[in-house]
């Protein structure tokens, strides 16, 4: 193994990004469902179609251990250790794959591995601290916004457990992760039970559905974000109300995919429970975002013809869902050995820049 002390270099964006795409789905690929947030947030930049575009680089920066080539599909011999880096400009985190994130996901870390990952992050600091505030995080561990904090921090993750006892930050947010493979979601045979006389149209969310939809997460979102996410989003609503008003009748669900490709917002109106509605909009959103086709929907077509798969990528799905979210998870859950093929716990971690 390869023990040399890794180095994080800056990936030009602004030219041949589709090609540095394409290198990082052959890169990444083997390494799905764990590799799935960078290759979601790579992929999310911009309008999706059913083919890969460029990355738009005042969304992300990106850093890698290992050279990328533009100008070609192509990669070097990947070692057995190597880490990709994701600067989200939309949340101001960083997001982090290694390597031995899927290699050894539940063994505990070698000494190796430890190193790499300091060695990573010392990178990041260095990285942050020369670039003062750009990279530091706008959020807390508690999801409240800030404009600094002291001493000033960078977010990242998502990490399991083992790694942040590594890295011992001084606070953290932790999630479960909820991954669905691609052919997962399908409404054919799905039923709900509606009230009587009540029926629902799909739709997308619009600027009237906002306070319905910031009602469904803890993470405090703009509403200039929410609507820039309205193209990948689906919204129930009750058929009888859409004459009434310009903006049609009132959400009885939503759910969208975010930046990330995570699938997120899930709202069902109390009103409307146990109807079997927050399973049907998943299962909606996850049709309107697959892109594949079919039996050709396979790697080599990504890589010969750039082809986009769907989904928040490859054509896989995932939710996150906060720990202490039990209604949240309690759902998830119901889907766990149908739609969903495995979950994990995972953490955001909130490291003061000068001591890492």
């Amino acid at each position: 193994m390869n023990t040399s002390k890794p180095q994080l270099d800056r990936i030009d964006l602004t030219t041949n990004s589709r090609n540095t795409l394409a290198a990082l789905i052959k890169l990444l690929a083997p390494h799905v469902p764990y590799s799935l947030q960078i290759l979601g947030i790579l992929l999310n930049t911009g309008p999706r179609t059913d083919t890969l575009q460029d990355i738009d680089p005042s969304q992300v920066s990106l850093w890698s251990t290992i050279p990328l080539h533009s100008d070609a599909i192509s990669i070097t011999d990947s070692p057995a250790l190597f880490s990709i880096v994701v600067f989200s400009h939309v949340i101001h985190t960083f997001c982090i794959f290694c390597s031995v994130q899927s290699n050894t996901p539940s063994d505990p870390p070698t000494k190796a591995e430890k190193t790499h990952i300091k060695d990573v992050f010392e990178s990041l600091r260095v990285i942050a601290s020369k670039a003062r505030p750009m990279y530091d995080s706008v959020v807390t561990a508690n999801l409240t916004h800030c404009t600094d904090t002291d001493p000033p921090m960078i977010a990242a993750g998502a990490f399991q457990p083992k790694w942040v006892e590594v890295l011992a930050p001084t606070s953290t947010w932790t999630g479960v992760r909820y991954v669905f493979p691609p052919g997962a979601f399908t409404r054919d045979g799905l039923r709900t039970t509606n009230e009587p006389g009540v029926e629902f149209e799909v739709s997308e969310i619009r600027a009237s559905d906002l306070p319905f939809v910031h009602s469904a997460s803890s993470v405090p979102r703009t509403d200039a974000y929410l609507l820039s996410r309205a193209p990948c989003s689906v919204c129930l609503r009750i058929r009888e109300d859409t004459m009434v008003g310009a903006d049609g009748g009132r959400p009885a669900a939503c759910a969208l995919m975010h930046f990330d490709g995570s699938i997120g917002a899930l709202r069902v109106d109390s009103k409307h429970q146990r109807q079997g509605l927050g399973r049907l909009v998943v299962h909606a959103l996850a049709e309107k975002l697959d892109f594949s086709l079919k039996d050709q929907g396979d790697l080599e077509l990504v890589l010969d013809d750039y082809h986009d798969l769907g989904g928040g990528a490859l054509g896989w799905n995932w939710m996150d869902s906060e720990a202490s979210n039990e209604a949240g998870n309690r759902f998830l859950n119901s889907m766990v050995g149908k739609e969903c093929l495995m979950r994990w716990t995972y953490q955001w971690m909130f490291i003061p820049i000068d001591i890492l």
